[in-house]
């Protein structure tokens, strides 16, 4: 059963709910993010990078997936309050946390003509 109810939620609660749900990391070999990385700010997402990283064990990854900017600046959609990153702020946001890139693909098989933003994956590893 679907319910009626509408839930509004202030930035604050949803950031509040990000900094809890990312607080209580399980030693592992991979830490994975998939288009989430978009409703954190700079600050909060390269807090969330350096909190993965005692996480991880010795030669883990933290693998981020998610859609990239192809214009100079940032993407901010003020409709869902996320931001669509540049490739460049994400080397700059990865650099800042103490991370390395070991390996970046774009993701294949995408319809030019949806007109969707590029993908790109990284695999990172602490400097």
């Amino acid at each position: 059963m679907v319910s009626n109810t509408t839930y509004i939620y202030s930035d604050m609660e949803v950031r509040l709910f990000f900094m809890q749900m990312f607080q209580k990391l399980v030693l592992t070999s991979t830490q994975n993010s998939q288009w989430c990385v978009g409703h954190l700010t700079d600050a909060d997402f390269v807090a969330y990078l350096k909190r993965c990283i005692p996480a991880l064990q010795p030669h883990g990854f933290i693998a981020i997936k998610e859609n990239i900017a192809t214009t100079l600046d940032d993407i901010y959609d003020p409709e869902d309050s996320s931001v669509t990153r540049t490739d460049k702020k994400f080397c700059a946001l990865f650099e800042q946390a103490g991370l390395k890139i070991v390996k970046t693909e774009l993701q294949k098989g995408f319809p030019a003509s949806l007109g969707l933003f590029p993908v790109r994956m990284y695999a990172l590893q602490p400097v």
